[in-house]
């Protein structure tokens, strides 16, 4: 998937809303696509060193289920966010053996950030749900959240709930997605620089944009926030929202709180189906995502031809 091959004329279904510049499409997709793909990675590998201090927890804690909602800096993020050596001297790596608990590690939403990062853990009891650093979980509590992994301290004792990476073949995928990123500008004369909505800087900016992503992918957190949009514990979508650079919602027409609930008719409702969708994303054919807003279900058609 060329990056140059995303910049097409779209519009908002039903009709009577807006249409947004061809770049805006690009943008759109690979940050939600990427992001959903890589809810279980980062960017920045983990570091092959281990460490014994715990990483520090959010404090008061409190059940995740009945948390405020936060924007999640990451992807892959899928991400995420900062360099690799940003980590606050004294934050390091507990090891610990896998646990014996009959628990299942959905997802993970990491960021370097204690207190943002969460997790998806799937009980007998209780079912699928959002956890922080700090919950109570299976008589003890969330101690960290890493990208692939959570420690868990029950009894005194840590112990690890691991995220089944086979079930996600991401390497693959994420290398392509990452090389087309890389893959240079729109062609001269392909109508990216040519909006219909909004002034005509708009390409412009959303071309500065593209070219941090292609640079750096990290600072697709820094773009826009997502996080797990969830209902009675179980995802639906991802949630958008502000991030640092507040211009980049409007550019892309979008709200705060919208969530993406599909790709290409794939419901974005877990890790696995969200990597599916993005496999839906090589080919050249139109794609349809599914909006969230305010209680009302909209579809973005994108024609990639």
């Amino acid at each position: 998937m060329n990056v140059s091959s995303l910049f097409s004329r779209f519009q908002w279904n039903p009709e009577g809303l807006r249409w947004l510049a061809p770049p805006v499409t690009a943008l759109l997709v690979v940050v939600v696509a990427y992001s959903a793909a890589r809810l279980t990675w980062e960017v920045i590998p983990a570091p092959e060193s281990s460490a014994t201090a715990p990483a520090p927890r959010n404090a008061g804690g409190g059940n995740a289920a009945s948390a405020q909602r936060e924007p999640l800096e990451t992807i892959a993020h899928w991400h995420l966010f900062g360099e690799a050596d940003a980590r606050a001297e004294g934050d390091e790596r507990i090891d610990a053996p896998e646990t014996s608990l009959a628990l299942e590690l959905k997802g993970v939403f990491y960021s370097p950030e204690a207190n943002r990062a969460s997790a998806l853990i799937s009980s007998r009891r209780d079912g699928t749900r959002q956890y922080r650093a700090g919950d109570s979980l299976a008589g003890g509590h969330i101690e960290a959240i890493y990208e692939n992994r959570v420690v868990l301290r029950r009894d005194g004792a840590f112990e690890t709930l691991s995220l089944e990476a086979a079930r996600i073949p991401l390497d693959r995928t994420v290398d392509d997605l990452d090389a087309s990123l890389a893959d240079g500008a729109p062609e001269a004369g392909s109508g990216a620089g040519q909006g219909a909505a909004g002034g005509d800087n708009e390409p412009d900016e959303l071309e500065v944009y593209r070219q941090q992503l292609a640079d750096d992918p990290r600072q697709l957190s820094q773009m826009v926030g997502l996080e797990p949009a969830t209902e009675d514990g179980e995802m639906v979508g991802v949630r958008v929202s502000p991030g640092e650079d507040e211009r980049i919602m409007e550019l892309l027409g979008l709200e705060p709180d919208d969530v993406v609930t599909s790709i290409g008719g794939t419901a974005l409702d877990s890790p696995t189906r969200a990597f599916e969708a993005v496999q839906g994303l090589e080919g050249g054919e139109p794609v349809e995502l599914g909006i969230r807003r305010d209680g009302s279900e909209q579809t973005l058609q994108i024609d990639f031809n």
